[in-house]
């Protein structure tokens, strides 16, 4: 009997092209009695060589119906496929198992890799990695400290910006080095990169309620630029003119948006908008709708002003208002009028 293929059959095809109509029956009797005669294969190697065709594999469980109790397979195993079937799902064809193609060493080395690129860094410890590079530290390696990623090799930081701590901007001075086994300087944060501290001045104003002069670097300046605006003038209990004014020195300290952020707030924020919203369904779904742990709040607190702390330092941005935030050595000052007359006092 002839072993009939794919090619068998294309032969035939071309055959039948330069063939009378009449010997199409024995050609289409020979390839039916070959068809019924061939070897049934079992159904486990249906498309087998199709799949060794595309690379190296493994015919393995389908995860989509091989089932388990306690860990013990509940289908046949296949001695042709070397792995426990399924029930048959749409995932596997029916078969109960695929071929995987996946590159299992491959892919641990790659995990492994992206693990020790992303392990937080901290100083001195043994076995420590750089997070740029992988590669581990050793005692005497030169080293710097990256605002976001810790300590890491000074090389590798190597025309990397350096920004002023003080004040956030741009600075053309070298990166600070350290040696890996020596105390690396504490790593700089955002929180530390954003100026919350604003000088002390001096301020005069009428009263001590409104400081409308200032602000100045002294006591004595603040004082003249006070004279200089006849601030507070008026008669003494005797009839003299005078000026009369009061003095501070104070500091207005930049506003930290992230000062003023309060996780419970938004939550509470957030609750209040789902209630008004097509998404709650009134008398039945009231809330709380984002009902979380203590811990887990406080996590969304921290996140929410890191990225804050992110966004006002990558946008060079600082907030003010016109009150002072700390305030010490006031005092009433009270000097004669500069331009004072006997009728009273006059412009200059």
């Amino acid at each position: 009997m002839m072993q009939v293929s794919e090619r068998t059959i294309e032969d035939v095809r071309e055959a039948l092209r330069h063939e009378p109509i009449s010997a199409y029956p024995d050609f289409v009797a020979a390839v039916s009695a070959a068809l019924d005669d061939r070897e049934t294969l079992p159904v486990e190697l249906d498309g087998v060589a199709d799949a060794i065709a595309y690379g190296k594999g493994v015919w393995r469980s389908c995860s989509g119906c091989h089932e388990t109790n306690e860990g013990v397979p509940l289908g046949p195993y296949s001695s042709i496929l070397k792995c426990h079937l399924g029930g048959g799902c749409f995932e596997c064809g029916g078969v109960g198992a695929i071929w995987d193609t996946t590159d299992y060493e491959e892919m641990g080395r790659f995990l492994s890799g992206e693990a020790l690129a992303t392990s937080p860094a901290s100083s001195g410890v043994e076995g420590e990695r750089c997070p740029i590079c992988a590669e581990a530290f050793k005692p005497t390696d030169l080293c710097a400290s990256d605002i976001e990623m810790g300590t890491c090799h000074a090389a590798c930081l190597e025309g990397s910006p350096v920004v002023d701590l003080e004040t956030g901007e741009p600075s053309d001075g070298p990166i600070s080095t350290y040696r890996f086994d020596e105390d690396a300087p504490a790593a700089p944060t955002a929180i530390d990169s954003i100026a919350t501290e604003g000088p002390w001045q001096w301020w005069a104003g009428s009263t001590e309620e409104w400081c409308t002069v200032g602000p100045e670097a002294s006591r004595e300046a603040i004082i003249q630029a006070a004279i200089n605006d006849c601030l507070g003038e008026g008669e003494d209990d005797v009839g003299a003119w005078t000026l009369n004014f009061h003095i501070v020195e104070a500091r207005q300290d930049p506003l930290r948006l992230a000062d003023w952020i309060e996780s419970d707030r938004l939550i509470e924020r957030a609750e209040d908008n789902v209630a008004d919203s097509d998404r709650a369904a009134g008398e039945y779904d009231d809330g709380p709708f984002f009902r979380v742990a203590p811990e887990i709040e406080k996590d969304l607190e921290e996140r929410i002003k890191r990225a804050c702390d992110e966004w006002q330092l990558a946008n060079g941005l600082t907030f003010t208002c016109r009150t002072f935030s700390h305030t010490r050595n006031d005092e009433d000052v009270v000097v004669d009028h500069p331009n004072a007359t006997s009728e009273g006092p006059v412009d200059v």
